[in-house]
């Protein structure tokens, strides 16, 4: 004959088991957001400009400016506001060298042909996906120095292209790129100057730019119809 003891209700065998081992805490902020081709940003640029049909004497010179970037996701639609100054020499017709000074204001969109590798999720692939053709507009002041002149307005068009590359790490919420972009500007000014009403030139940028990508707090998951990783063999 088997004798059961019977089971106080205070001892630990009474005590259901509902308690269960509890993970970490709960992390107080939000991760942060994965990037995905969309941001907004902040640029600062430097470079030179020179002369598209210069004169032998004609001498390049230094450009500056900043810039405001946004882009959606994948850079589907990437948009970039600028303000620009720059300066150099030109020649007129009588063959007086002058200087030309150029303040600009313009937008421009940029272009993605590779904008698919953003999937690959990789360094070089961000790169290869940022590199784009650019087309835009502008309202150019210039000013000619040496010629008695005063300044004249007139509208600019762009065309060109570049690429950018990070250097932090781009899912970090917010990153540092390295820029460099080419375009040609085409403008032309009323300034009085006897054979020189053409401004188009050349211009070659070096950009260092902050990249948020919480724009609006807008992510989506990666599709996984263009998932290019083996996924993942069912247990046997």
């Amino acid at each position: 004959m088997t004798i059961v003891s019977p089971v106080r209700a205070d001892s630990p065998q009474a005590k259901p088991a509902t308690e269960t081992t509890k993970g970490p805490p709960a992390p107080s902020e939000d991760p942060p957001h994965l990037y995905q081709g969309a941001y907004w940003g902040l640029q600062a640029h430097v470079g030179f400009v020179h002369r598209l049909m210069a004169h032998a004497d004609d001498l390049p010179g230094p450009a500056v400016g900043v810039s405001a970037r946004l882009a959606s996701y994948m850079s589907l639609a990437d948009f970039q506001l600028t303000l620009q100054g720059s300066m150099y020499d030109a020649t007129t017709s009588t063959g007086e060298q002058v200087g030309v000074k150029r303040l600009s204001v313009g937008a421009e969109v940029h272009l993605h042909p590779l904008f698919l590798n953003h999937l690959e999720n990789s360094t070089f692939w961000y790169w290869a996906a940022g590199i784009y053709i650019s087309v835009g507009a502008d309202v150019d002041i210039t000013w000619v120095e040496g010629a008695g002149k005063g300044a004249a307005l007139s509208p600019g068009f762009t065309v060109g292209g570049g690429m950018d590359y990070p250097l932090t790490d781009v899912h970090a919420g917010w990153s540092l790129w390295l820029g460099a972009s080419y375009k040609i500007r085409i403008t032309g000014a009323s300034t009085g100057v006897p054979g020189l009403t053409n401004f188009n030139e050349h211009t070659v940028l070096i950009t260092l730019g902050y990249r948020n990508n919480d724009i609006f707090g807008f992510r989506a998951p990666r599709p996984s119809e263009l998932d290019y990783r083996d996924p993942e063999l069912p247990e046997k």
